[in-house]
């Protein structure tokens, strides 16, 4: 397949440093238009598997019918783990937005690993097969910081006496604060929260076992806020709709809105069943960290996050993880070394 006018980008996990132990790096190639006028994202992806697996790369599976197709390979010499596809310049946004998220303050990111950590051992970080991408967990912990007060909206901070601008790329206001730096020094954002890392995990896993309105509302690192499924049109209605209508399958049970793609539902993986999954998931951690802490302390240890992060059995779900131990997927060791030494 003959590239013309392509170029290579990193992005997501790895590209901030998010990444656990062996995570698959992710990789997106821009083309020049006329190229999407000759193949479908799906036909680039048959393409580019056959072009990987002539070069020698091993474990070598194309996603085609994924909302963004993907080729999974690994590198025969240094064993390293790829996803690529052909993303919007978007996902390079989403991968600064989040950088400048994780500057602002390290709790952040440090509620990130466990969380990420946390997912992958209780086998809810699957998308393919139902539950949710790391890129999404990351979102939800964004959204729970802001509401907590520990970090702000940065696509809703203007610049000095103006108003916040309509930076379009793919149809998409790109716009946010950037220059973190100075934040605080221009008076923009003052953060009061004073939680420790442990009592923001504590109050994590309570929020999204009892206090998200999973049923009408929308997690939206956008606003700051939580927003209803009714305004933006992520109802049953509009699933039966979309669904009747042949295009990809939109459902509506978990809502995490994209930051700049605001259309695009992250926690769309996620059905009826393996919504029940995930959020028993979070019951089962917020039980677990209320019994050994008593829930008037209101914070975690290293023994309890360690029993919330125990390994699940390998199969949750009929969709599940046996299926995506087969695609070849990293997984993580039974330890919190290197996540967080201090909560």
């Amino acid at each position: 397949m003959m590239m013309v006018d392509a170029s290579l980008h990193h992005f997501g996990s790895t590209a901030l440093g998010f990444s656990l132990a062996n995570a698959d790096m992710d990789l997106s190639i821009s083309l020049g238009s006329s190229a999407y006028d000759v193949y479908t994202p799906a036909q680039l992806i048959e393409k580019l598997g056959i072009a990987m697996k002539n070069a020698g790369m091993r474990d070598v599976k194309m996603l085609t019918r994924a909302r963004v197709p993907i080729v999974k390979i690994r590198d025969a010499i240094t064993g390293i783990r790829c996803d690529i596809g052909f993303q919007s310049k978007l996902v390079l946004y989403n991968t600064r937005l989040l950088k400048a998220y994780s500057r602002i303050d390290p709790r952040f990111r440090e509620l990130v690993f466990i969380v990420k950590y946390w997912s992958k051992q209780r086998n809810i970080n699957e998308p393919y097969f139902g539950t949710l991408s790391s890129y999404c967990f990351v979102l939800m912990v964004i959204h729970f910081l802001q509401i907590r007060g520990v970090l702000p909206c940065l696509q809703q901070i203007a610049q000095d006496g103006q108003n916040v601008p309509n930076i379009t790329i793919d149809n998409a206001n790109v716009y946010f604060f950037e220059d973190v730096d100075t934040l605080v020094s221009s008076g923009k954002w003052t953060c009061t929260n004073t939680e420790t890392v442990g009592e923001l995990v504590v109050a994590f896993f309570k929020y999204f076992s009892a206090e998200f309105p999973y049923v009408h509302g929308v997690a939206s690192v956008r606003t700051g806020s939580v927003l209803s499924k009714e305004d933006k049109g992520w109802t049953k209605d509009r699933q039966q709709e979309m669904n009747r209508s042949g295009t990809v399958k939109d459902r509506y049970w978990l809502c995490v809105e994209d930051p700049f793609e605001t259309t695009n539902n992250v926690g769309r993986p996620v059905d009826k069943e393996t919504l029940f999954e995930v959020r028993g998931e979070f019951i089962r951690a917020s039980k677990i960290l209320c019994s050994a802490g008593g829930v008037g302390t209101g914070t975690a240890d290293e023994a309890t996050l360690s029993k919330v992060c125990e390994r699940a059995p390998v199969i949750i779900s009929k969709k599940g993880t046996a299926a995506a131990a087969s695609m070849g997927g990293s997984g993580s060791s039974n330890n919190l070394m290197g996540i967080s030494r201090k909560w």
